[in-house]
């Protein structure tokens, strides 16, 4: 590992060299501006330790920031003494922290299962074309005007949901955007929504499962574009269509966003008895390229592509425990065989995103690292203690700073990119 004095001076000269030259990116939503936890960002690791720029309170919850320009939007929730509180979808000042506008709504506090209570909204906000899209606990989607935040048009999503569905964990799913049409995952169906006026286009059922967590992503194979998503099966939408051109059984349930690379989607399931796999999709049924048990993703640590290797934490041997900090690993893997080229202990349930050759990672503790993505070997540059714990949302990097949030609702932005 690098000593942290030394590079923190040849950062500090690093800094001034790149400056004026730097290529920064907005983080429009769910896992960065193309939902895989990459961004086309250059030259942001200048300054370390990170500077600590603003904190604030967004209330409770697990929703991601997403940040575009000078403004970042974050969800968070206020219980009351009942069983209901408000949720507030903020809009900051991404240099400041100091809200712009705030729109509230009366929402149910928290779902229950046998392993916990798990309060707040979990969605991260969607910015598009001056608009923001939010989608709650109890399924309220909202379009919002990205300046002011005046509601331009709204749906109750159990409205469209599968009869007699019950959600573990309530609505989870973050939306997509493909071409005019607004997607959304609702316990087992994928509705199209107009993304401008909100009129309901279609829905279709498919991959359905209880937890209502896995984001739709648009990929294309062949002369065809499709959504993928589900959590007992992986569906294939044709949005051509809005039909179910193909279906894989998963066996166990996902809880993970697919990984699109090219004409392939990654996926893993619930772990312990879980396991991973690539598909290959093309004109006719998906085509199953490898498969391991030696990654298994929970809800924590949707893995990333960078060149030919994924990245991502190997939960298994682990559950539910709020804290992770001894079993599970950092792993990489060669996306073409599945094969692990390393493994790093310790690093426990962790949230990763990567930009110009570099992983982000934030720990479920609160440690924010950065390593080398070098399927080599694992080479950790940095390291810092930045918010308490847990952390469970996906950390947001644009234009030379890092948004983090735990549970509790505090948010902290850091500079880790030059002035």
């Amino acid at each position: 590992m690098i000593d942290i004095r030394m590079m923190s001076v040849a950062l500090a000269l690093g800094a001034a060299l790149v400056a004026g030259s730097a290529h920064t990116a907005d983080w429009p939503g769910w896992r960065g501006p193309k939902r895989d936890g990459t961004s086309d960002e250059k030259d942001w690791f200048v300054t370390w330790p990170p500077e600590k720029l603003w904190t604030a309170q967004v209330g409770i919850g697990y929703a991601s920031f997403a940040v575009v320009g000078d403004r970042a939007y974050v969800v968070g929730h206020e219980k009351s003494d009942g069983p209901r509180g408000m949720d507030t979808v903020y809009c900051l000042d991404a240099a400041t922290g100091e809200a712009v506008w705030r729109h509230r709504y009366e929402c149910l506090s928290l779902t229950k299962d046998r392993t916990g209570e798990y309060p707040g909204p979990r969605v991260t906000p969607l910015v598009l074309d001056r608009v923001v899209y939010t989608v709650g606990l109890e399924g309220h989607l909202f379009c919002l005007d990205a300046a002011t935040g005046k509601v331009k048009w709204y749906h109750m999503l159990s409205k469209y949901g599968i009869e007699g569905g019950k959600l573990d964990y309530g609505y989870c799913s973050s939306p997509a955007v493909h071409g005019t049409t607004l997607l959304v995952y609702l316990n087992g169906a994928l509705m199209a929504f107009d993304k401008d006026t909100g009129k309901p286009l279609w829905r279709c059922t498919g991959g359905g499962g209880p937890w209502n967590v896995p984001a739709p992503i648009v990929m294309t194979a062949g002369d065809r574009t499709f959504a993928v998503v589900g959590e007992m099966a992986l569906v294939g939408v044709d949005l051509a269509d809005g039909k179910v051109a193909w279906e894989y059984n998963l066996g166990r349930n996902s809880t993970i966003t697919p990984v699109v690379v090219d004409d392939t989607v990654f996926f893993s399931t619930y772990p312990n008895r879980g396991h991973s796999g690539l598909l290959r999709i093309g004109s006719g049924e998906p085509e199953l390229v490898w498969q391991t048990r030696k990654m298994q993703v929970y809800h924590l640590g949707n893995p990333i592509v960078v060149g030919n290797h994924l990245y991502g934490v190997d939960a298994a041997r682990t559950e539910y425990a709020y804290s992770d900090d001894r079993v599970s690993r950092l792993k990489c893997l060669d996306l073409a065989t599945g094969e692990v080229a390393w493994e790093e202990k310790n690093m426990g349930w962790a949230q990763l995103v990567a930009a110009d050759g570099r992983l982000l990672i934030v720990r479920e503790g609160g440690d924010l690292i950065v390593a080398e993505a070098d399927p080599a070997a694992y080479e950790e540059l940095g390291r810092a203690s930045v918010i308490s714990g847990p952390v469970w949302a996906v950390p947001a990097l644009a234009n030379g700073r890092v948004y983090i949030r735990n549970n509790a609702g505090e948010a902290v932005c850091l500079r880790v990119g030059a002035r």
